[in-house]
């Protein structure tokens, strides 16, 4: 095991969609927990919603000696451009060095679990990390639906992406360093974006680890449309499943 020479601190990217329920609560508990946890920023990207998370989200906007909350608004709901739109933010506001994204979801799906886990695994400063629901010890419980949807996905990702990873679609930690590097080259948004970024890594031959989460229990309804966003990652497998074969750009 490589051990770190310092300690790595977190800026966590969310995107946040009619989330006017959860968001005042969530925010409050990445603030308490931001200390422990090596939490210096957080992210939100309020993307289209309809509700107050957009005024919700200015509201919470600050910065103190122990964590800046940035807002940034963008027109369209769109998961992967909201994490796409977060971290170019990102970059521009804090240093690169020893500092990891966390890319989440406003639901905060993992508690602080992903971290902990993380921390646990001390891992090279330029290491990409999964918290990944497919981890042996992962504690999750989910419908029979979503565990046989997650399975499909996965053997199609090995199959045409060559992807040994068990979850492309948990939460990740990836260095500022490297997201520099890496973001310009993703053309997928919606939620293949993780997938193609993780693909992208792998092409790189990057350290790319998966570490267990324990899943909280869902306290509103799934964000996913199966059969609209389904659709749209099997496109997007295709094409990056051609440029794989055929070197396209």
């Amino acid at each position: 095991m490589i051990l770190m020479q310092v300690v790595p601190s977190f800026v966590l990217i969310a995107p946040a969609y009619n989330e006017e329920l959860l968001l005042r609560t969530r925010v409050q508990e990445i603030s308490d927990g931001a200390k422990i946890n090596f939490i210096k920023g957080l992210i939100i990207a309020q993307n289209g919603s309809r509700d107050l998370t957009s005024k919700i989200a200015d509201e919470l906007s600050k910065k103190s000696d122990e964590m800046a909350i940035y807002a940034i608004h963008l027109p369209v709901g769109d998961y992967g451009n909201a994490l796409a739109e977060g971290m170019k933010f990102g970059l521009t506001k804090f240093q690169k060095e020893d500092t990891w994204f966390l890319l989440t979801a406003m639901d905060l799906p993992f508690r602080m679990s992903d971290i902990a886990s993380f921390m646990a695994l001390a891992p090279h400063k330029n290491s990409i990390v999964i918290g990944s629901k497919g981890h042996p010890h992962s504690v999750v419980k989910r419908s029979f639906q979503r565990t046989a949807l997650s399975f499909g996905y996965l053997v199609l990702r090995r199959i045409f992406l060559g992807l040994p990873y068990k979850d492309t679609q948990g939460t990740i930690f990836l260095p500022l360093v490297l997201a520099e590097k890496v973001l310009p080259t993703i053309k997928s948004r919606g939620f293949f974006f993780t997938t193609e970024l993780i693909f992208r890594l792998h092409q790189m031959n990057c350290d790319i680890k998966e570490v267990p989460v324990t899943l909280r229990v869902e306290e509103r309804e799934s964000k996913v449309h199966w059969f609209r966003d389904g659709t749209r990652m099997l496109k997007y497998t295709a094409r990056l499943y051609l440029e794989k074969i055929f070197k396209l750009k």
